[in-house]
């Protein structure tokens, strides 16, 4: 608990710092278009290098990094800690009471995609030349996994043999590229769409009852 704790800290005062000089910096130069792009790379760079160090953290604390476990969830806290804050920040600047449901989602998914794009590339580094232990810890999981299914009577000896030599076949550093980025992207693609109802523009209900009334 400890390790991760102190990975998601780290992270947390890194990104907020940064994000709060990306937004404070862009603020005037909204209406620019190449300015609002820039806005949307340097945010999405935020998210995928904070990716990125969670994990690199967490290595140095002896954890292994499996797409789908502890980090990754602290690195889907992440996401949505920062689409909320750019979020509103992008909203208030550059779209107002135009940023509905579709253009908020629009606004996370380019987001995601150059975040998942950062992970990806960070992962092949990762499982080839920072921990490329990993894949074999990962292999070994597999391997103790398919021995208490082959216990159980679920495989058979064959079956668990060309399992384990399809693992070792296939994982390396660029498979699990590959599948650290479409596991972030669809994952963020669907908590996305409870983001854009929050960061969307709220309609001011008030107004428009009395707007009817006159």
């Amino acid at each position: 608990m400890s390790a991760r704790l102190f990975a998601f800290l780290v992270c947390v005062c890194v990104f907020r710092l940064r994000l709060s000089y990306i937004c404070s910096s862009n603020t005037i130069m909204m209406s620019d278009k190449n300015e609002v792009n820039s806005f949307i790379l340097k945010v999405g760079a935020v998210i995928g290098l904070s990716f990125a160090a969670t994990i690199f953290i967490a290595n140095l604390r002896g954890m292994t990094h499996i797409p789908g476990d502890n980090i990754s969830f602290l690195n889907l806290i992440i996401f949505m800690f920062v689409v909320m804050i750019s979020g509103r920040q992008y909203r208030d600047a550059v779209e107002g009471d135009k940023f509905v449901f579709g253009r908020a989602y629009l606004y996370i998914t380019k987001l995601n995609l150059i975040s998942s794009l950062i992970l990806a590339v960070f992962g092949y580094f990762y499982y080839t030349s920072i921990a490329p232990g990993d894949i074999e810890a990962i292999i070994a999981m597999a391997n103790k996994m398919l021995t208490e299914m082959q216990q159980a009577g679920t495989l058979t000896a064959e079956q668990s043999d060309s399992l384990i030599e399809i693992y070792k076949q296939t994982l390396s550093g660029g498979s699990m590229a590959v599948v650290m980025f479409i596991y972030q992207l669809i994952r963020a693609a669907f908590f996305g769409l409870f983001l854009a109802i929050v960061i969307k523009t709220k309609k001011n209900i008030s107004i428009t009852i009395l707007n009817n009334e006159h």
